[in-house]
């Protein structure tokens, strides 16, 4: 998994906007009250989210389990003169080499997760790599976005000497996704290489995602979705124009999350004081 796709990563995901999870981010720092001083970027890619984090956190530490990307990741990671570690680990069986303040893992890293026990796993894993007041923030694709967005599709991009094809397959009883992906990549000769890789993804109901944070010990979990946490509740208007009011408790803000395409989840090691 994302072994040749690795060179093109940041060219074919251009999509992401990395400043919303920026944002996101800043929202949730400024909820909790203080910035970390050290944060765990758990399935960190190729080190994107790297300048959003170092403008609150004096220290990184970068999971990520394809040697691929890592290698992509060290060019930013040199740029941050020796305040990035880089580590291969799997979200469900890293051992971080100290405890950090805060963990994130952003673009979806946890639905790569491939059932309910990898994905209990990787909450007790951020948790006993927290120090007591750390938080955990991340965010995953909902049930709904692989309905919808994912059944059956086929997505092409021609970017001149970067050609990409990807195929989507939705499985609605085990609520998993197949992305087959095929690059042709130019090479200094002229000539195409082809990579193929196949990814796999699940979408986890709300219930059982917060169901592995209670286990793994977190005490206080809160649900945005689509770049919008509860806190902000009162910035989202609802269909028919009236406010929403406090949290995510009116109908129109509960099926907001239903029908939401990513949900984000800030969960503390202990209770917010």
């Amino acid at each position: 998994m994302y072994q040749g796709f690795a060179t093109v990563y940041d060219r074919l995901m251009g999509d992401i906007h990395e400043d919303r999870f920026g944002a996101v981010l800043d929202e949730c720092i400024r909820e909790i009250g203080r910035a970390p001083g050290s944060v765990l970027d758990l399935g960190c890619g190729t080190g994107r989210m790297f300048p959003h984090l170092l403008r609150h956190a004096r220290r990184i530490i970068g999971i990520e389990p394809s040697e691929e990307m890592l290698a992509q990741a060290a060019v930013r990671a040199a740029a941050a003169r020796n305040r990035v570690q880089l580590i291969a680990g799997r979200a469900e069986s890293f051992r971080a080499p100290q405890k950090t303040e805060a963990c994130v893992s952003f673009c979806d890293v946890m639905s790569y997760l491939e059932n309910r026990q990898a994905l209990m796993a990787a909450c007790q894993h951020v948790y006993d790599a927290l120090t007591p007041e750390g938080w955990f923030l991340f965010d995953m694709h909902t049930p709904h976005k692989f309905r919808e967005a994912f059944r059956e599709r086929v997505f092409f991009e021609d970017q001149g000497d970067v050609f990409s094809l990807m195929n989507t397959r939705v499985d609605e009883e085990t609520r998993r996704v197949t992305y087959e992906l095929t690059l042709f990549i130019e090479e200094e000769d002229g000539r195409f290489r082809r990579e193929d890789e196949v990814h796999r993804q699940v979408a986890f109901t709300r219930a059982e995602i917060v169901d592995a944070l209670i286990v793994a010990g977190f005490h206080s979990i809160q649900i945005g979705a689509d770049f919008v946490m509860p806190w902000q509740a009162e910035k989202v208007q609802c269909r028919d124009g009236e406010g929403v009011g406090e949290g995510f408790v009116s109908p129109c803000v509960e099926d907001r999350i239903e029908m939401a395409e990513r949900w984000f989840f800030l969960a503390r090691k202990s209770s917010p004081a």
